[in-house]
């Protein structure tokens, strides 16, 4: 169940490229095509495979995100059953535009949904450039040369935002490099889709932490710590720093009730819960973890032992 992370960008000569296919018109084509290229030369913009995977990545993790809300807003309206692909690749679409800085085509895929459950889906982008660099959120490719296949059941194309191609695409958190950009409240909005998509990745760790520990019997031993540890594991996998909060909302062996939280450090503003995930920045919630753990510290720490 792991899962991974990363960053965004962008790049204008795909449209050159995929412009070729008539060849009444080639040479017209050819020239601009030959244009837009020195064009993107003399302001240094020409992306590397690294860079491009980089960005690839990037949109997969924030079309990832959206697609967690979305499953979870059908979990909590009981309507999971009825969650698609198609709605979800929608909505990942809807988010990705002025935000990935890209041209390229999204795919969602919904694996099968575990013994909790919940649905286990992978989200991936490939440039309209280089199709065969795939960004893929969870378990994203180190090197442009690991990319994975591409295997989705659902797919659009995304068009580069203008607005979200200027910023440069630094590879900061989901939301971070067009904070420069855009208006503090649609920042504030994307890091709490963020915020509580890792809480949800939190969450989903937990569960299987107590599940396993049900499965041996074992399920009045759990404590909010071991399950703190196992969510911040998870989160480290998954390229996520910031801290994750559990909390057990009564006995578990009587209702295995329990609520995840995540924030990115202690004096953040910006909390992400699941469940109830909070729908505005402007929704306040209370830090009420009763265990915490520092995601980045739990992982490197597990990796070197």
């Amino acid at each position: 169940m792991k899962r991974t992370t990363a960053l965004i960008t962008a790049a204008v000569m795909a449209l050159c490229m995929t412009a070729c296919g008539d060849n009444t018109d080639k040479p017209a084509k050819e020239d601009s095509s030959s244009a837009s290229a020195a064009a993107q030369e003399e302001k240094g913009t020409t992306l590397s495979d690294e860079e491009i995977l980089k960005k690839a990545i990037g949109c997969a993790k924030v079309g990832y995100n959206a697609v967690a809300e979305y499953l979870a807003d059908m979990e909590t309206q009981g309507r999971i059953s009825e969650a698609t692909e198609q709605e979800a690749l929608d909505l990942a679409l809807k988010e990705l535009e002025g935000y990935c800085d890209i041209n390229g085509t999204v795919g969602v895929r919904f694996d099968e949904m575990d013994d909790n459950g919940f649905f286990n889906f992978t989200v991936q982008f490939r440039s309209a450039d280089k199709p065969e660099i795939v960004g893929q959120y969870p378990d994203p490719a180190q090197t442009p040369e690991d990319s994975p296949a591409w295997n989705v059941n659902a797919e659009g194309e995304c068009s580069a935002s203008e607005t979200a191609g200027t910023s440069g695409g630094n590879g900061g958190s989901f939301g971070d490099e067009i904070s420069d950009l855009l208006t503090g409240g649609y920042t504030s909005k994307s890091k709490l889709k963020s915020a509580n998509g890792n809480a949800k990745t939190g969450y989903n760790a937990v569960a299987e932490y107590l599940a396993d520990l049900e499965t041996q019997g074992k399920l009045s031993t759990a404590t909010e710590e071991e399950a703190a540890e196992f969510a911040a594991r998870e989160l480290g996998y998954n390229d996520s720093t910031g801290i994750v909060g559990v909390t057990f909302d009564g006995d578990l062996t009587e209702s295995p009730d329990f609520h995840v939280l995540w924030r990115e450090n202690e004096n953040s503003g910006i909390i992400g819960r699941y469940p109830d995930p909070p729908q505005s920045p402007d929704e306040q919630i209370d830090w009420d973890a009763a265990a915490e753990m520092s995601c980045y510290e739990t992982y490197y720490n597990d990796d070197e032992d």
